[in-house]
């Protein structure tokens, strides 16, 4: 049963996230994929954050308030964006790949217009790589075939991600 408190902590961080996505207020950090065998740097994994300190920090709260807002499709183009720009900012080598999480749904939802220009920029420029999360597998395995086959024609290359207790077999 949920408690006065935690109904209200819960409303507070629905405004919080309203607030901090009509404000684009996302962040990202980038984590290297090395090759094994020698080190070398293949490409980046762009990692969305809320704000530091804040309970919408961790991408895994950001995600949950954006699915009870029903603004999923927007938050995932607000986080693609912010990591294009990032890396197009930031004068980082090009030639390697840049892999961005999106969840399905986003894949079939236009490009916020805010939002466009940037994308626009980095599909031109970048190297991208869609890693589709694991939600729909299970959920919407049609839908997800269908966002993928669009993801493929904008990025050129696109993988699926999965984790927990009942992974789907590779092919």
């Amino acid at each position: 049963m949920a408690t006065a408190s935690g109904s209200q902590a819960l409303a507070e961080t629905t405004v919080d996230f309203g607030r901090l996505l009509d404000a684009r207020a996302v962040s990202v950090v980038f984590q290297p994929l090395v090759d094994l065998r020698d080190g070398a740097v293949l490409g980046y994994e762009a990692l969305a954050r809320g704000p530091a300190g804040s309970p919408l920090e961790r991408p895994d709260a950001l995600f949950a308030a954006a699915y009870r807002a029903r603004r999923v499709p927007e938050l995932d183009w607000a986080c693609r964006a912010a990591a294009f720009r990032a890396v197009l900012e930031s004068g980082l080598d090009a030639s390697w790949s840049l892999f961005v999480n999106t969840e399905p749904v986003s894949l079939r939802t236009p490009c916020p217009d805010d939002l466009r220009s940037t994308v626009a920029a980095a599909e031109g420029r970048l190297r991208v790589v869609m890693e589709v999360t694991e939600r729909a597998v299970a959920h919407d395995p049609a839908g997800l075939l269908a966002a993928v086959a669009g993801a493929r024609r904008v990025a050129g290359a696109s993988r699926s991600t999965t984790s927990g207790p009942n992974p789907p077999a590779s092919p």
